[in-house]
Protein backbone atom coordinates (compact mmCIF):
# COMPACT_ATOMS: atom_id res chain seq x y z
CA UNK A 1 0.00 0.00 0.00
CA UNK A 2 1.40 3.40 -0.98
CA UNK A 3 -0.24 6.55 0.30
CA UNK A 4 0.20 10.24 -0.34
CA UNK A 5 1.46 12.01 2.76
CA UNK A 6 1.41 15.56 3.98
CA UNK A 7 3.61 17.56 6.29
CA UNK A 8 2.57 18.57 9.79
CA UNK A 9 3.47 22.02 11.05
CA UNK A 10 6.60 22.21 13.19
CA UNK A 11 6.49 24.11 16.45
CA UNK A 12 8.88 27.05 16.22
CA UNK A 13 11.18 27.96 19.08
CA UNK A 14 13.90 30.57 19.41
CA UNK A 15 17.27 28.95 18.68
CA UNK A 16 19.97 29.48 21.33
CA UNK A 17 23.63 28.61 20.98
CA UNK A 18 24.26 25.03 22.14
CA UNK A 19 25.92 24.50 25.50
CA UNK A 20 29.51 23.24 25.21
CA UNK A 21 30.65 20.62 27.76
CA UNK A 22 33.94 18.75 27.87
CA UNK A 23 33.90 15.21 29.29
CA UNK A 24 37.33 14.77 30.83
CA UNK A 25 37.29 11.07 31.73
CA UNK A 26 35.92 7.86 30.26
CA UNK A 27 35.95 5.33 33.09
CA UNK A 28 36.42 1.66 32.23
CA UNK A 29 33.21 -0.29 32.96
CA UNK A 30 34.19 -3.60 31.29
CA UNK A 31 37.38 -4.96 29.80
CA UNK A 32 38.39 -8.34 28.42
CA UNK A 33 40.51 -9.54 31.36
CA UNK A 34 37.74 -9.04 33.92
CA UNK A 35 34.59 -9.65 31.85
CA UNK A 36 35.66 -11.83 28.89
CA UNK A 37 33.98 -9.42 26.45
CA UNK A 38 36.40 -9.25 23.52
CA UNK A 39 34.79 -6.80 21.07
CA UNK A 40 31.84 -4.96 22.64
CA UNK A 41 29.62 -3.47 19.96
CA UNK A 42 26.14 -2.66 21.31
CA UNK A 43 25.01 -1.55 24.75
CA UNK A 44 21.44 -1.36 26.03
CA UNK A 45 20.24 -0.32 29.50
CA UNK A 46 17.02 -2.09 30.49
CA UNK A 47 14.30 -0.47 32.60
CA UNK A 48 15.14 -2.77 35.51
CA UNK A 49 18.75 -1.61 35.56
CA UNK A 50 20.44 -4.44 33.66
CA UNK A 51 23.10 -3.37 31.20
CA UNK A 52 23.40 -5.61 28.13
CA UNK A 53 26.58 -5.68 26.04
CA UNK A 54 26.94 -7.66 22.81
CA UNK A 55 30.30 -9.16 21.81
CA UNK A 56 31.14 -9.25 18.10
CA UNK A 57 33.96 -11.68 18.80
CA UNK A 58 31.84 -14.39 20.44
CA UNK A 59 28.25 -13.61 19.33
CA UNK A 60 27.22 -13.54 22.98
CA UNK A 61 25.39 -11.00 25.13
CA UNK A 62 26.50 -10.24 28.68
CA UNK A 63 24.12 -8.88 31.32
CA UNK A 64 25.72 -6.73 34.02
CA UNK A 65 24.55 -4.72 36.98
CA UNK A 66 25.50 -1.08 37.40
CA UNK A 67 28.54 -2.03 39.48
CA UNK A 68 29.91 -3.95 36.50
CA UNK A 69 29.25 -7.42 37.97
CA UNK A 70 28.09 -10.09 35.53
CA UNK A 71 24.53 -11.39 35.98
CA UNK A 72 24.58 -13.93 33.14
CA UNK A 73 25.73 -14.50 29.57
CA UNK A 74 23.54 -15.81 26.74
CA UNK A 75 23.69 -16.59 23.04
CA UNK A 76 26.33 -18.27 20.91
CA UNK A 77 27.38 -18.50 17.28
CA UNK A 78 24.92 -20.42 15.12
CA UNK A 79 21.68 -20.30 13.18
CA UNK A 80 19.34 -21.96 15.68
CA UNK A 81 16.99 -20.56 18.33
CA UNK A 82 18.81 -18.09 20.56
CA UNK A 83 21.91 -18.14 18.35
CA UNK A 84 23.52 -15.33 16.37
CA UNK A 85 25.88 -14.67 13.48
CA UNK A 86 26.11 -10.88 13.80
CA UNK A 87 24.28 -8.96 16.52
CA UNK A 88 23.39 -5.62 14.96
CA UNK A 89 21.17 -4.13 17.64
CA UNK A 90 19.59 -4.80 21.03
CA UNK A 91 16.29 -3.26 22.13
CA UNK A 92 13.93 -3.50 25.08
CA UNK A 93 10.23 -3.63 24.23
CA UNK A 94 7.41 -4.55 26.61
CA UNK A 95 9.87 -5.90 29.19
CA UNK A 96 11.44 -8.21 26.61
CA UNK A 97 14.91 -8.25 25.08
CA UNK A 98 14.84 -7.95 21.29
CA UNK A 99 17.97 -8.83 19.31
CA UNK A 100 18.35 -8.04 15.62
CA UNK A 101 20.88 -10.16 13.67
CA UNK A 102 21.67 -8.57 10.30
CA UNK A 103 23.39 -11.67 8.90
CA UNK A 104 20.52 -14.03 9.67
CA UNK A 105 18.03 -11.18 9.14
CA UNK A 106 16.20 -12.44 12.17
CA UNK A 107 14.67 -10.78 15.22
CA UNK A 108 14.97 -12.93 18.35
CA UNK A 109 12.92 -12.33 21.49
CA UNK A 110 14.03 -13.19 25.05
CA UNK A 111 12.68 -12.48 28.50
CA UNK A 112 14.81 -10.34 30.80
CA UNK A 113 16.40 -13.49 32.30
CA UNK A 114 17.63 -14.47 28.79
CA UNK A 115 15.12 -17.28 28.17
CA UNK A 116 14.43 -17.57 24.43
CA UNK A 117 10.76 -16.93 23.57
CA UNK A 118 10.41 -16.71 19.78
CA UNK A 119 11.88 -15.25 16.61
CA UNK A 120 10.82 -13.58 13.35
CA UNK A 121 12.71 -14.05 10.10
CA UNK A 122 12.50 -10.92 7.96
CA UNK A 123 11.69 -11.02 4.23
CA UNK A 124 14.59 -11.14 1.77
CA UNK A 125 13.74 -7.75 0.25
CA UNK A 126 14.95 -5.96 3.40
CA UNK A 127 18.40 -7.58 3.24
CA UNK A 128 21.25 -5.03 3.51
CA UNK A 129 18.81 -2.22 4.31
CA UNK A 130 18.72 -0.19 7.50
CA UNK A 131 15.75 -0.84 9.78
CA UNK A 132 14.43 -0.01 13.23
CA UNK A 133 11.81 -1.60 15.45
CA UNK A 134 8.79 0.57 16.25
CA UNK A 135 7.08 -1.85 18.65
CA UNK A 136 6.79 -5.60 19.11
CA UNK A 137 4.90 -6.03 15.84
CA UNK A 138 6.06 -3.20 13.53
CA UNK A 139 9.39 -2.17 12.05
CA UNK A 140 10.48 0.44 9.52
CA UNK A 141 13.00 -0.22 6.76
CA UNK A 142 14.84 2.11 4.38
CA UNK A 143 14.14 1.35 0.71
CA UNK A 144 17.11 3.29 -0.73
CA UNK A 145 14.89 4.90 -3.38
CA UNK A 146 14.12 1.62 -5.17
CA UNK A 147 10.32 1.68 -4.79
CA UNK A 148 9.45 5.38 -5.33
CA UNK A 149 9.48 5.79 -1.54
CA UNK A 150 12.13 6.21 1.10
CA UNK A 151 10.68 3.95 3.79
CA UNK A 152 8.28 1.13 4.50
CA UNK A 153 6.56 0.30 7.77
CA UNK A 154 5.93 -3.43 7.89
CA UNK A 155 4.31 -5.83 10.32
CA UNK A 156 6.04 -8.85 11.82
CA UNK A 157 2.71 -10.62 12.29
CA UNK A 158 0.48 -9.61 9.33
CA UNK A 159 0.58 -8.39 5.71
CA UNK A 160 0.36 -4.72 6.73
CA UNK A 161 2.71 -2.40 4.81
CA UNK A 162 2.89 1.38 4.51
CA UNK A 163 5.33 3.13 2.18
CA UNK A 164 6.15 6.81 2.63
CA UNK A 165 8.81 9.49 2.22
CA UNK A 166 9.87 11.40 -0.90
CA UNK A 167 13.06 10.02 -2.44
CA UNK A 168 16.08 12.28 -3.02
CA UNK A 169 16.88 10.19 -6.11
CA UNK A 170 14.85 7.46 -7.79
CA UNK A 171 17.11 4.45 -8.13
CA UNK A 172 16.92 2.06 -11.06
CA UNK A 173 19.05 -1.06 -10.88
CA UNK A 174 22.69 -1.19 -9.83
CA UNK A 175 24.70 1.81 -8.72
CA UNK A 176 27.46 2.89 -11.13
CA UNK A 177 30.35 3.19 -8.67
CA UNK A 178 32.70 4.94 -11.09
CA UNK A 179 30.08 7.59 -11.84
CA UNK A 180 29.57 8.07 -8.10
CA UNK A 181 33.28 8.41 -7.42
CA UNK A 182 33.49 11.01 -10.17
CA UNK A 183 30.64 12.92 -8.51
CA UNK A 184 32.43 12.81 -5.17
CA UNK A 185 35.74 13.95 -6.71
CA UNK A 186 34.05 17.19 -7.79
CA UNK A 187 32.54 17.78 -4.35
CA UNK A 188 29.02 16.59 -5.26
CA UNK A 189 27.02 14.30 -3.00
CA UNK A 190 27.11 10.97 -4.87
CA UNK A 191 23.86 9.30 -5.95
CA UNK A 192 24.89 6.34 -3.76
CA UNK A 193 24.36 8.45 -0.62
CA UNK A 194 21.28 10.46 -1.56
CA UNK A 195 18.77 8.01 -0.08
CA UNK A 196 21.01 6.36 2.52
CA UNK A 197 19.68 6.68 6.06
CA UNK A 198 20.10 5.51 9.62
CA UNK A 199 16.72 4.78 11.20
CA UNK A 200 15.50 4.85 14.80
CA UNK A 201 12.10 4.95 16.49
CA UNK A 202 10.89 5.77 19.99
CA UNK A 203 7.58 3.96 19.40
CA UNK A 204 5.72 7.19 18.66
CA UNK A 205 7.82 8.65 15.84
CA UNK A 206 10.35 7.54 13.25
CA UNK A 207 13.65 9.39 12.94
CA UNK A 208 15.85 9.21 9.84
CA UNK A 209 19.38 10.58 9.58
CA UNK A 210 20.30 11.18 5.92
CA UNK A 211 23.95 10.13 5.71
CA UNK A 212 24.87 12.08 2.59
CA UNK A 213 23.33 15.37 3.76
CA UNK A 214 23.70 15.31 7.56
CA UNK A 215 19.98 15.99 7.84
CA UNK A 216 17.43 14.50 10.19
CA UNK A 217 13.74 13.97 9.51
CA UNK A 218 11.00 13.10 11.96
CA UNK A 219 7.86 11.26 10.80
CA UNK A 220 4.72 10.16 12.58
CA UNK A 221 3.56 6.55 12.30
CA UNK A 222 1.19 7.47 9.47
CA UNK A 223 4.16 8.55 7.37
CA UNK A 224 3.64 12.30 7.72
CA UNK A 225 6.77 14.43 7.83
CA UNK A 226 6.88 16.39 11.10
CA UNK A 227 10.16 18.22 10.39
CA UNK A 228 13.43 18.06 8.50
CA UNK A 229 16.52 19.77 9.89
CA UNK A 230 20.12 20.17 8.77
CA UNK A 231 22.41 18.90 11.56
CA UNK A 232 25.50 21.10 11.44
CA UNK A 233 28.04 18.93 13.24
CA UNK A 234 31.50 20.29 14.00
CA UNK A 235 33.47 17.85 11.83
CA UNK A 236 31.13 17.63 8.82
CA UNK A 237 33.26 19.68 6.42
CA UNK A 238 36.42 17.85 7.41
CA UNK A 239 34.77 14.44 6.94
CA UNK A 240 33.31 15.35 3.55
CA UNK A 241 36.57 16.87 2.28
CA UNK A 242 38.44 13.78 3.45
CA UNK A 243 36.06 11.60 1.40
CA UNK A 244 36.57 13.82 -1.67
CA UNK A 245 40.36 13.40 -1.43
CA UNK A 246 40.07 9.65 -0.98
CA UNK A 247 37.85 9.40 -4.07
CA UNK A 248 40.67 10.84 -6.17
CA UNK A 249 42.93 7.87 -5.40
CA UNK A 250 40.37 5.12 -4.71
CA UNK A 251 41.08 2.08 -6.92
CA UNK A 252 38.46 -0.52 -5.97
CA UNK A 253 35.83 -0.49 -8.77
CA UNK A 254 33.16 -2.05 -6.53
CA UNK A 255 33.29 0.40 -3.63
CA UNK A 256 33.75 4.05 -2.81
CA UNK A 257 34.97 6.15 0.13
CA UNK A 258 32.54 6.48 2.99
CA UNK A 259 30.83 9.68 4.08
CA UNK A 260 30.24 8.93 7.75
CA UNK A 261 29.21 11.95 9.78
CA UNK A 262 27.75 9.95 12.66
CA UNK A 263 28.22 6.48 14.10
CA UNK A 264 24.95 6.24 16.03
CA UNK A 265 21.94 8.21 17.17
CA UNK A 266 19.06 7.42 19.52
CA UNK A 267 15.85 9.25 20.44
CA UNK A 268 14.84 9.46 24.10
CA UNK A 269 12.13 11.30 25.98
CA UNK A 270 14.84 13.78 27.04
CA UNK A 271 16.04 14.48 23.48
CA UNK A 272 17.82 12.99 20.47
CA UNK A 273 21.45 12.07 21.06
CA UNK A 274 24.06 11.71 18.29
CA UNK A 275 27.53 10.14 18.44
CA UNK A 276 29.75 11.71 15.77
CA UNK A 277 32.61 10.18 13.83
CA UNK A 278 36.14 11.15 14.86
CA UNK A 279 38.00 14.15 13.49
CA UNK A 280 41.52 13.79 12.11
CA UNK A 281 42.74 14.65 15.62
CA UNK A 282 40.69 11.72 16.99
CA UNK A 283 38.14 13.96 18.69
CA UNK A 284 34.54 12.78 18.96
CA UNK A 285 31.47 14.67 20.04
CA UNK A 286 28.23 13.56 21.67
CA UNK A 287 25.43 15.90 20.63
CA UNK A 288 21.94 16.48 22.04
CA UNK A 289 19.08 17.75 19.88
CA UNK A 290 15.68 18.70 21.21
CA UNK A 291 12.53 17.17 19.75
CA UNK A 292 12.31 19.97 17.18
CA UNK A 293 15.73 19.01 15.83
CA UNK A 294 17.53 22.01 17.35
CA UNK A 295 21.02 21.47 18.77
CA UNK A 296 21.11 22.05 22.54
CA UNK A 297 24.31 20.51 23.92
CA UNK A 298 27.68 19.46 22.48
CA UNK A 299 29.78 17.16 24.65
CA UNK A 300 33.41 16.69 23.60
CA UNK A 301 34.69 13.23 24.50
CA UNK A 302 38.20 12.34 25.70
CA UNK A 303 40.48 11.68 22.73
CA UNK A 304 42.00 8.47 24.13
CA UNK A 305 39.43 6.00 22.76
CA UNK A 306 37.16 5.81 19.69
CA UNK A 307 33.63 4.72 20.66
CA UNK A 308 30.86 3.40 18.43
CA UNK A 309 27.62 2.87 20.36
CA UNK A 310 26.03 4.27 23.51
CA UNK A 311 23.11 4.21 25.90
CA UNK A 312 22.18 6.66 28.64
CA UNK A 313 21.22 6.11 32.28
CA UNK A 314 19.24 9.31 32.85
CA UNK A 315 18.52 8.53 36.52
CA UNK A 316 22.24 8.68 37.32
CA UNK A 317 23.17 11.06 34.45
CA UNK A 318 25.70 8.60 33.04
CA UNK A 319 26.37 7.44 29.49
CA UNK A 320 27.91 4.10 28.49
CA UNK A 321 29.99 3.80 25.33
CA UNK A 322 31.32 0.71 23.54
CA UNK A 323 34.69 0.50 21.84
CA UNK A 324 35.13 -2.79 20.00
CA UNK A 325 38.67 -2.01 18.80
CA UNK A 326 39.87 -1.22 22.35
CA UNK A 327 37.79 -4.04 23.85
CA UNK A 328 36.13 -1.92 26.53
CA UNK A 329 32.84 -0.44 27.62
CA UNK A 330 33.42 3.03 29.05
CA UNK A 331 31.25 5.15 31.31
CA UNK A 332 31.12 8.95 31.51
CA UNK A 333 29.38 11.48 33.72
CA UNK A 334 26.92 13.83 31.96
CA UNK A 335 26.56 16.16 34.96
CA UNK A 336 27.90 19.68 34.54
Amino acid sequence: MIISIGCTEKETTEQAEPELIKIDTLYTFTEFDSHNIAQPTDVEILDGGQILVSDYGTDKITSLNKNGNINFVFGREGRGPGEFLNINDIFELNSQIIVFDNHLYKISVFDTLSNFLNSHTLPKDVFNKDLALINDSLYVVGLDGLEDSLFRIQSLTSDYKLQFGETRLKRQGRIDMQKNKNQLKTGEIPDFYKNKVKLRSDGKYIYAFFEGYSEMSKYDLSGNLVWNEKVELTFNDEIFNRAVERAKTHKNPRSMPGITYILEFKPYEQGIYILTSSSLKRIQQFVKLDHNGEMRTIYTLPDSTTVYDFDIDFDNEEVYFTSWNYGIVGKADLKN
